[in-house]
């Protein structure tokens, strides 16, 4: 997968200096609020892939971010 884009949410979240970091946004400091209230770009990969990029809102959208540095497909469990 390409890097994030710049101006999305991955990217700015990217930038963060922990690797991997979980953020309850309904708890968010008061300067992350608006950050976290305005629409970016966001690649939201669930059951789909690929997927486009759609416009979210974290903090209206989730309840909880889990930002990892690292994904990969899941391995199919033998019978």
């Amino acid at each position: 997968m390409d890097a994030a884009e710049p101006g999305s949410n991955e990217h700015t979240l990217d930038q963060v200096r922990y690797r991997d970091f979980c953020l309850d946004v309904r708890t968010a400091p008061a300067a992350a609020r608006d950050w976290l209230n305005t629409a970016r770009p966001t690649l939201n990969v669930g059951t789909q892939y690929p997927v486009k990029p759609r416009n979210v809102a974290l903090a209206k959208d989730f309840d909880v971010l889990i930002h990892l540095s690292e994904v990969r497909e899941a391995d199919k469990l033998k019978p």
